[in-house]
C-alpha cells in the first residue's frame, strides 16, 4: 500500500459506521457509491466535496468566483463541503489526485488508440 493513501475505506457494517459518522460530523454532506467506496457529495446533489475543492483552487480561493461558477448551490451547500475538507483533508486530496491519474490514463489512452 502506498504510504500517501489514506487507510482503505471499510467494508460492510463497518462502512455504515463510517458514513454514519462523517455524516454526524459534518451536516450537509451525504455519500454516494464511488469508484473506490463511498464519496461524499453535498446532500441534494450529485456534486462531490473533491469537485467543489478542486473548483475553489481552479478560481484561485476567491468565493464570488466559486459562487458564480457553482450557482445552484447555496452558501450552505458550500459551506458544507469545505467543512467535510477541513474534517478529512487527506480523503478529499487523494480524491482529487485519483480523479486526475486516471484522466491522464484515459487521456494517453486515447492517443494510443485515435478514433
Amino acid at each position: 500500500m502506498n504510504a500517501n493513501r489514506p487507510a482503505p475505506r471499510p467494508v460492510d457494517a463497518d462502512r455504515l459506521l463510517w458514513i454514519r459518522e462523517r455524516m454526524r460530523r459534518v451536516p450537509g454532506i451525504h455519500f454516494i457509491e464511488g469508484t473506490q467506496g463511498p464519496d461524499a457529495v453535498i446532500a441534494g446533489t450529485g456534486i462531490t466535496v473533491w469537485e467543489v475543492v478542486e473548483m475553489d483552487r481552479s478560481v484561485g480561493h476567491r468565493r464570488a468566483e466559486l459562487v458564480q461558477a457553482l450557482d445552484w448551490l447555496t452558501e450552505e451547500q458550500l459551506d458544507a463541503a469545505f467543512r467535510y475538507y477541513a474534517a478529512y483533508p487527506e480523503e478529499v486530496d487523494q480524491a482529487i489526485a485519483d480523479n486526475e491519474r486516471a484522466c491522464l490514463e484515459l487521456l494517453a489512452e486515447t492517443s494510443r488508440h485515435p478514433a
